[in-house]
């Protein structure tokens, strides 16, 4: 994709996240509790959140840097990477005897193609305060650049503050979602977000998070810039709020406002439904003035293929296009942030940027196609779309 002949300097996206190893296992069905099963097939692939997302930035056409670390074991994916378009320097490899590598076992369900997933952090849990500030000293952030945040990494509370403190537009994938008694979970300032990406787990985690804060903490929580009326208002309107068990796109579209409420600074909520879509609440925050909300349904995976070759797929015998759903989240992550980097001015502004609706609505609509074709391809990086499959079906 082309970048905006408008911006005199591209926008770079910042993706500090995990690295690992995907052990992947193809099975019949995911192994239940008390079961042991034969798999169907092993592979090893290069894996990791932060890995997965910083490719499909690179396939969107975006400019992206991966900062993390790996354990000695793990200089392959770094070269992977490299081919891959992703900019390595902020990875640092560990030395021998030091943590290895961070590893994935993952199931994969021949029939369904939906996955099960066990975490070892390894290396990802070295990151430090130290580290944060290097990456940062060397990265250099520029007016209008975006940090990419999940959750798989250590010192992500310190990340994100850093973030802001840099000025940096900061995406949050809380993903996995931590639980409500994690008090690690407590420490993040949710203040210094301006974009949140979440599926239906993480946002409903994430909205009881806020709202079983102590209500000084959800007045902290308000924006440093608005008034304490604006703060007290935010507080007020999420504290009597009953738990909730969202279902529904017009349910998470409620989960995803009272986000907003909670919030004053932040920009945008997007929750990724899987097969019922997508839900999206825009409003003017800290970084973007744009207000958008509503839900897209993208087309499936079957339809997105048939469209793409025209020819009948046979997914060995089940009829359906999805094959493996595993990184396909985070190939929607990598798209929308792409989309959106190459679409918004590099400058200095006091001011929150005015989208057009329509960027806002195209970068939906290209990260549910990419994450569409994706699924239709077994593995997580391997399977990501380039840019140019995803334009052919805008």
């Amino acid at each position: 994709m082309a970048h905006d002949s408008a911006v005199s300097q591209p926008v770079r996206v910042l993706c500090l996240g995990s690295l690992n190893i995907d052990d992947v296992y193809q099975v019949n069905d995911i192994v239940r509790p008390g079961q042991t099963i034969t798999t169907l097939r092993h592979t090893v692939s290069a894996g990791g959140k932060g890995a997965n997302q910083a490719v499909a930035l690179a396939r969107s056409g975006a400019l992206v840097s991966l900062a993390g670390k790996v354990g000695a074991d793990g200089r392959w994916l770094i070269e992977k990477l490299q081919g891959l378009g992703v900019g390595i320097d902020l990875v640092e490899v560990l030395d021998e005897g030091q943590e290895s590598t961070g590893r994935a076992i993952i199931q994969v369900a021949r029939t369904s193609g939906q996955n099960c997933i066990l975490l070892h952090p390894g290396a990802n849990h070295a990151i430090s305060a130290a580290n944060l500030e290097h990456i940062m000293n060397t990265f250099q952030p520029r007016p209008g650049d975006l940090l990419l945040l999940q959750n798989e990494i250590s010192m992500m509370p310190e990340a994100l503050t850093l973030g802001r403190s840099h000025d940096l537009t900061v995406v949050w994938n809380p993903a996995p979602a931590l639980t409500i008694a994690d008090d690690h979970a407590q420490a993040f300032d949710l203040d210094a977000v301006d974009l949140i990406v979440v599926n239906e787990d993480e946002a409903t985690v994430l909205y009881e998070q806020l709202r079983q804060r102590e209500p000084n903490q959800q007045a902290a929580a308000g924006t440093t810039q608005g008034s304490k009326k604006d703060r007290e208002l935010a507080r007020d309107q999420l504290t009597p709020c009953p738990p909730l068990d969202p279902k529904t796109p017009d349910d998470f579209l409620a989960v995803a406002e009272k986000l907003h409420q909670a919030l004053p600074d932040l920009s945008g909520v997007v929750i990724t439904m899987g097969a019922n879509g997508v839900v999206y609440h825009f409003k003017s925050g800290r970084k973007y003035g744009t207000r958008l909300e509503g839900h897209y349904q993208a087309p499936s995976p079957a339809s997105l293929l048939g469209h793409h070759c025209h020819t009948r797929l046979n997914n060995e015998g089940n009829g359906s296009a999805v094959i493996d759903t595993t990184g396909a989240g985070d190939t929607w992550v990598g798209f929308f942030v792409g989309y959106l980097s190459q679409h918004t001015p590099a400058t200095e502004r006091a001011q929150p940027i005015e989208l057009p609706s329509r960027t806002l609505a195209t970068a939906i609509r290209v990260a549910s196609i990419a994450a569409g074709l994706s699924v239709t391809k077994p593995g997580a990086m391997d399977s990501m779309p380039n840019w140019e499959e995803v334009e052919r079906l805008l």
